[in-house]
C-alpha cells in the first residue's frame, strides 16, 4: 500500500487537473490492469497508430502505476514498436486479473488520503462517483473531461518490466514477422533468461539455451579455454539447432547435464519460424550469422553480485567471481559481443 500511496501523490502532483474519477481511474488500474480498452471489432494496431499521431510527445514514456505496472505513453513510444505495444498489451490484458476485495482495501487507502488532505480532493467527491458504481462487477472508469482537455491521454497499461524492455519486443516482433532467430546475450545474471522466456510466452515460439551446450571434458583443453568463447560447444549447437532451424527442418537436441558432464535424452522441437537463443556465447562470431538480429542485456557489478549470491550462494558466487565471469568477459572484449548486438539494454534496475 506505501508504493500505491507515493503514486498517488506523485501523480497528483504531475497532473493538478486530476479529478475524483481520475483518482479511481488509477486505483482500478493498479489493480485490474487496462484489459478493457482491448478494441472489439477493430485491429489493435490500428486503433494505436491513431492515438500515436495525436499523442503529445512525452520525455520518458514510461509512467509506473504499481503493482508491477505502468502507463505507457504513445506519445513518446517508438513509431516501430505498435506491433509490440500491440501483444504486451493484450497479454497483461489476460495476465492482470485482480480482484473486487484487493480494489475495496485500495479505494480505503484513497479515502484516507482524502481525509488526511495528502491528496487535493474531498471525500464526498469521491463518494459522488462511486454512488451508482457496481462494485461488485467492477466497471472501468474513464478519465474526467477535465484531464482528458488538459492532458490528452493516450497511453497503453503493460507489465513495468515489459514496458523498460521494449527495444527488445520491437526486435522480436521484427524477426517473428520476417522469421528467423533472436540472439539474447550478455553479462551473467542481466536477466537473459527471464527476457527469453517472457518473449517465448508472448511469441509462443520455442526458446534455446546456451547453457545446454556446456564443454564435454574432452574438449577442455587449455588450447580451447585459451580462445575467446571458446568455453562453450558452439560446433554442437551449431549441427543440433542452428542448422536445421536456419533450413525450415525440426530440431532435435540433447542438454548438456553439468552434474554427470554426460548428454541427456533428446528434445524434439517442431520446425517453426522464429525462435530464441539466450545465453553468453550465443554471438559468438562463429555462430552470429545464423541470427537476424541480437540483444545484449548488461547491469552494474553490485547487481550482478548480488543477483548472483541471491540466487546461487556464496560458494558458488566465488566460482562465478573467479572463473566464469572473467571468461565471459574476456569473451565480450576479444569478440566485439556488444558492439555486435543492434539492442542494447541495462537491466540494474529490473528482475
Amino acid at each position: 500500500m506505501q508504493e500505491l500511496e507515493r503514486i498517488l501523490k506523485d501523480h497528483a502532483a504531475r497532473y493538478p487537473q486530476m479529478e475524483a474519477v481520475d483518482y479511481l481511474k488509477l486505483v482500478y488500474q493498479n489493480e485490474f490492469g487496462g484489459g478493457h480498452l482491448v478494441p472489439e471489432g477493430e485491429q489493435t494496431e490500428q486503433r494505436i497508430l491513431r492515438e500515436q499521431e495525436a499523442a503529445a510527445p512525452v520525455c520518458d514514456p514510461v509512467e509506473p502505476i504499481g503493482n508491477g505496472l505502468c502507463r505507457l505513453h504513445l506519445g513518446g513510444a517508438d513509431p516501430q514498436a505498435v506491433g509490440a505495444l500491440a501483444r504486451l498489451f493484450a497479454a497483461a490484458a489476460a495476465e492482470v486479473q485482480g480482484s473486487s476485495a484487493g480494489f475495496e482495501e485500495k479505494l480505503v487507502l484513497l479515502r484516507g488520503l482524502c481525509e488526511s488532505g495528502a491528496l487535493p480532493i474531498k471525500t464526498a467527491q469521491l463518494d459522488a462517483v462511486l454512488e451508482s458504481y457496481p462494485l461488485a462487477q467492477h466497471p472501468p472508469f474513464s478519465h474526467s473531461d477535465a484531464f482528458r482537455a488538459a492532458y490528452a491521454p493516450h497511453y497503453r497499461v503493460l507489465r513495468l518490466d515489459d514496458a523498460r524492455l521494449l527495444p527488445a519486443f520491437v526486435m522480436a516482433e521484427r524477426i517473428a514477422r520476417a522469421g528467423g532467430l533472436l540472439a539474447i546475450d550478455g553479462r551473467c545474471a542481466s536477466g537473459k533468461s527471464t527476457l527469453a522466456q517472457r518473449i517465448g510466452k508472448i511469441y509462443c515460439c520455442p526458446v534455446f539455451h546456451m547453457d545446454d551446450y556446456f564443454l564435454p571434458a574432452e574438449l577442455r583443453t587449455a588450447e580451447r579455454f585459451a580462445q575467446p568463447g571458446g568455453n562453450v560447444h558452439r560446433e554442437r549447437i551449431e549441427e543440433e539447432i542452428l542448422r536445421p532451424f536456419s533450413r525450415g527442418q525440426q530440431v532435435v537436441y540433447r542438454p548438456f547435464d553439468c552434474h554427470s558432464m554426460s548428454l541427456r535424452e533428446p528434445v524434439t522441437v517442431p520446425a517453426a519460424s522464429f525462435a530464441v537463443v539466450e545465453g553468453c556465447y550465443a554471438m559468438h562470431p562463429a555462430l552470429r550469422g545464423y541470427f537476424a538480429g541480437a540483444v545484449f542485456l548488461t547491469h552494474s557489478p553490485q547487481a550482478q553480485r548480488q543477483r548472483i549470491l541471491t540466487r546461487s550462494g556464496e560458494r558458488m558466487l566465488a566460482r562465478f567471481e573467479n572463473e566464469w565471469i572473467p571468461l565471459e568477459e574476456r569473451y565480450f572484449s576479444g569478440c566485439g559481443v556488444e558492439e555486435a548486438c543492434e539492442v542494447r539494454l541495462d537491466t540494474t534496475e529490473l528482475f
